[in-house]
């Protein structure tokens, strides 16, 4: 139990570190739930969008400029067509920073609990090694003092 929960906060920590690195750089984000951490491609665009001056001069390159990516909020998930959200720390509000710190304090919160509970885990199972050694070296103790008397 205690390596499933360490495990477990692993995972939690990892995906945390990852959402860090993800809002820094910028994710799609759909109604659903669904991520997309690459940037848009200008490949999904709709015929209808017009992208800026800097973007239309560079025409090789995959992604679009930070501005761009803020007029073409209207995006659809490419999974589920579910609306989507660009995600990116520096584009937050106040409110939308707050509200991700928030999340992210829970969650290690939440990992901090699964250590301990695991450390728990750890500590009642030695204390039941070292009691059923207790109980090992009596019972040897006892079969010894039976077979002195035995002799006797």
């Amino acid at each position: 139990m205690a390596a499933q929960l360490r495990k477990e906060a692993e995972g939690m920590e990892a995906h945390v570190a990852s959402m860090t690195e993800m809002e820094e750089k910028g994710f799609w984000l759909c109604d659903n739930g669904h991520e997309k951490a690459d940037a848009f491609l200008r490949t999904s665009l709709k015929p209808d969008f017009k992208e800026c001056d800097d973007c239309a001069k560079n025409p090789g390159s995959p992604v679009l400029c930070d501005d761009c990516l803020k007029r073409r909020a209207g995006r659809t998930c490419l999974d589920c067509k579910a609306p989507t959200k660009f995600i990116k720390r520096d584009l937050m509000t106040g409110q939308e920073k707050y509200e991700s710190d928030k999340q992210r304090k829970e969650v290690e919160t939440m990992i901090a609990e699964k250590k301990k509970l695991a450390d728990q885990y750890d500590t009642d199972a030695k204390g039941g090694e070292d009691t059923a050694k207790h109980f090992t070296r009596q019972a040897a103790s006892s079969r010894e003092v039976a077979d002195r008397l035995q002799k006797l």
